[in-house]
């Protein structure tokens, strides 16, 4: 994600009308997902550029294309805002249900039927279903014998943490350490290299059995976030208006004033 967001500011920078920018990922409080970063993109003043904000959008979506395995989705700051959601594109609204399988069943139509309005362009959801979630399930039947013990649960739930996140202990005797436990980077890329962690044992003659012998590993689609509204799960639909639309409109509040 680093990587990517850096090759999406190199290529934003190179554009003539922008001044400068700020680039920033991890999870706060605009970004509640590790795979989800924002750029606050200056622009150059008035005087010194002939297109306006969203005329520069527009450039920017066609120059930043070439970056593959990110989408970047751009709206124009507001003088006077009163959202207090924040989306990825300008107009948004709010799909809720109370059962989420209905919920991700129904966006994707929603989003499918949006894109074909030719008034509206850049749909964006923030549900995000596809992604594979590992169930980690222990057998209370095989773990007493392959671990020689009677608290294979709490070897396990202790093991599995600490192998795929950094895991911080206090051990306390007639002084004090902090030691973080951590396994080989190499081994994080895939749920396979769970079946490299092994559990000590007394039942085995190399006092370790592998982590499948005492549990089961399985796969299933999940979303990444789930998001709530009066505890209801729900989906946010963003777009952006068309250049002609958008023209169209301003031309409507000018005669109004």
């Amino acid at each position: 994600m680093s990587n990517l967001q850096q090759e999406l500011a190199k290529t934003i920078l190179n554009d003539p009308d922008v001044e400068s920018l700020s680039s920033f990922i991890g999870v706060d409080g605009s970004n509640i997902t590790l795979n989800s970063g924002r750029i606050l993109i200056n622009l150059k003043p008035h005087a010194k550029r002939k297109a306006n904000a969203s005329e520069i959008i527009r450039r920017l979506q066609q120059e930043t294309a070439g970056v593959v395995g990110i989408s970047l989705y751009m709206q124009p700051v507001q003088d006077l805002s009163i959202d207090t959601a924040v989306s990825a594109t300008q107009y948004q609204f709010t799909l809720e249900n109370q059962d989420l399988a209905t919920l991700q069943q129904w966006t994707p139509k929603v989003l499918e039927r949006l894109g074909e309005i030719s008034e509206i362009v850049d749909v964006a959801s923030d549900l995000q279903p596809q992604w594979a979630l590992g169930d980690d399930s222990t057998s209370t039947a095989r773990a007493p014998r392959a671990s020689g013990s009677r608290r294979p649960r709490s070897t396990t739930r202790f093991t599995t943490p600490t192998a795929s996140a950094s895991f911080r202990r206090s051990f306390t005797q007639s002084n004090q350490y902090r030691v973080i436990l951590d396994i080989d980077p190499s081994m994080t890329h895939s749920l396979n290299s769970l079946n490299s962690i092994y559990l000590p044992t007394s039942a085995s003659t190399t006092g370790q059995v592998p982590l499948n012998t005492v549990s089961k590993l399985d796969v299933k689609q999940s979303p990444l976030q789930i998001s709530h509204l009066k505890q209801f799960p729900v989906t946010t639909i963003s777009f952006n208006l068309a250049p002609a639309r958008r023209s169209a409109a301003r031309s409507t509040r000018s005669v109004r004033r």
